[in-house]
């Protein structure tokens, strides 16, 4: 079968009807691990951003150490919802038994903190635009194995290894991460450098990711009034490098459209005043006058060849009427 490759199905005409939504893909992805708490058992909490779909995520890995079993039971019923095309759980060759006892320990059991209080605490990140940040500072990221959206993760099986990390209580500088054939051994480099609890004998902990916090990147930024390319300042697919923003086309159309008013209306406002240096012999007559000219002015949609006003407006304005500044005016 042929390799996926971007935009993965989807419309590069359309982004607004894919880009940041959460069943979009992305094979390259920024991570990074936010905090946790884990002796045995215990869960750890993943910052991703996909940089083909503009998607960024916090995800619970909710884990147990190596004594814990695996196999099947009520969990695997509820991980075949959703995200459907990986695997959910090991398979039968698997010399474990019950997946349940992962999550259950993790949501009853307290290992040195409180956990509850842990999993429930506010998020320290509420935008997608914090999270890229954030991740993009300590440069973790990763290719997957095959392209993959934030509801593919949900529910998958996988595993979590510390790397270089401190007996009982220390800071796991980075850890790697494993999620079924989505991705395997993604560097997560620790974010926040806050001591998080770690079992000197952590190995490979497995159990199943959790997507409970979404932002999406395109929403935050892609009708943006005040920049044209609003996804520049970002390391994403070169096609959202490329992409224009229509709010920055229609405020400087706007922008424009006022500032032509401004100078309109002081030419205007001389035209009644002085009605004789326009050629006019009473104010009467310049008001009709006027009147015929906004009239083929709003028709010609303000072009600079049906625009009557050019003879009056100075050189210094005819640029923000599209009329070059010197030489002969538009026919």
């Amino acid at each position: 079968m042929a390799k996926e490759t971007f935009p993965y199905g989807n419309d590069l005409k359309h982004p607004e009807r894919w880009a940041g939504l959460a069943n979009t893909k992305s094979e390259s992805w920024l991570v990074g691990y936010h905090k946790g708490a884990s002796l045995i058992v215990g869960g750890h909490t993943f910052l991703f951003f996909g940089k083909e779909s503009l998607v960024a995520f916090s995800a619970r890995f909710r884990g147990a150490g190596l004594t814990a079993g695996y196999g099947l039971s009520n969990i695997t019923k509820r991980a075949t919802r959703g995200g459907g095309q990986t695997p959910r759980y090991p398979g039968s060759n698997q010399q474990h038994s019950d997946p349940a006892q992962v999550v259950e320990a993790f949501e009853h059991t307290r290992d040195g903190v409180d956990t509850l209080n842990w999993h429930y605490e506010e998020d320290d990140f509420g935008s997608a635009h914090q999270i890229y940040r954030t991740l993009a500072a300590n440069v973790s990221g990763f290719n997957a194995l095959k392209p993959f959206s934030s509801n593919d993760l949900n529910w998958t099986y996988g595993a979590v290894s510390g790397v270089s990390v401190e007996a009982v209580i220390g800071a796991g500088t980075a850890y790697l991460a494993d999620a079924s054939n989505l991705f395997t051994e993604a560097r997560a480099i620790n974010i926040t450098q806050e001591p998080t609890l770690l079992s000197a004998s952590l190995g490979s902990m497995r159990g199943f990711w959790f997507v409970d916090k979404f932002y999406s990147l395109w929403t935050e930024r892609a009708y943006s009034k005040t920049e044209e390319y609003p996804f520049r300042g970002y390391s994403v697919h070169p096609y959202f490098h490329q992409w224009k923003s229509p709010a920055y086309a229609q405020a400087q159309q706007l922008s424009r459209i006022q500032e032509q008013d401004r100078v309109l209306s002081n030419i205007k406002k001389e035209m009644m005043e002085n009605p004789t240096k326009f050629g006019y012999p009473d104010s009467d007559y310049a008001l009709q006058e006027i009147i015929k000219m906004d009239e083929q002015l709003n028709r010609g949609a303000r072009a600079p060849a049906s625009n009557p006003y050019l003879p009056w407006i100075a050189a210094e304005h005819r640029e923000v009427f599209g009329a070059p500044r010197w030489g002969p005016l538009p026919r």
